[in-house]
């Protein structure tokens, strides 16, 4: 199953490195996607980067999860991606910087790219920010604050975050 979804996406991204993620720039952004947002990128568990050229993380989740014949929610495809078969979904050149979600321990080649990523981008004077987990959670039958979900907004708490099992 897991080739399966590696190639879906494959066949909706572009393979990349990560010192083109460090020079995108808002002439990346594809058609469609708000160009504050930022360049959609994923980060396989193997450590390998996709440009998606597509406008969303979840457009992409929703059709090769589907095409790959993976169950997905319908309403968070890009979070089953992420929890459930490991993949780190990263925003680059946008407003807020360098951006990157993951939901679950990454791998240590994810590990190894996200720290890469970090490092140009402080270099670079770009903020960078770390999600582990959804910032809110649907607990009987209303929406509320998720207390495993984390946030870190500089290279020193991300790698700690990225570290923690």
């Amino acid at each position: 199953m897991e080739n399966e979804i590696a190639h879906q996406i494959a066949r909706r991204a572009d393979a990349t490195t990560v010192s083109h993620v460090a020079r995108f720039g808002r002439s990346d952004v594809p058609p469609g996607r708000d160009k504050a947002i930022g360049v959609p990128v994923v980060l396989c568990p193997r450590g390998r980067l996709f440009r998606l050229r597509e406008h969303s993380h979840a457009a992409v989740a929703r059709a090769a999860l589907t095409d790959a014949g993976a169950p997905f929610d319908a309403d968070f495809p890009d979070r089953t991606l992420g929890r459930d078969h490991g993949w780190a979904l990263v925003q680059a050149a946008g407003s807020d910087g360098l951006r990157v979600q993951i939901d679950r321990a990454p791998t240590r080649p994810q590990r190894q790219v996200i720290e890469d990523l970090m490092l140009y981008a402080a270099r670079d004077g770009r903020p960078v920010e770390l999600q582990r987990g959804r910032p809110q959670v649907w607990i009987d039958d209303a929406w509320a604050e998720n207390p495993e979900h984390m946030v870190a907004t500089d290279r020193h708490a991300a790698r700690r975050l990225l570290t923690r099992g």
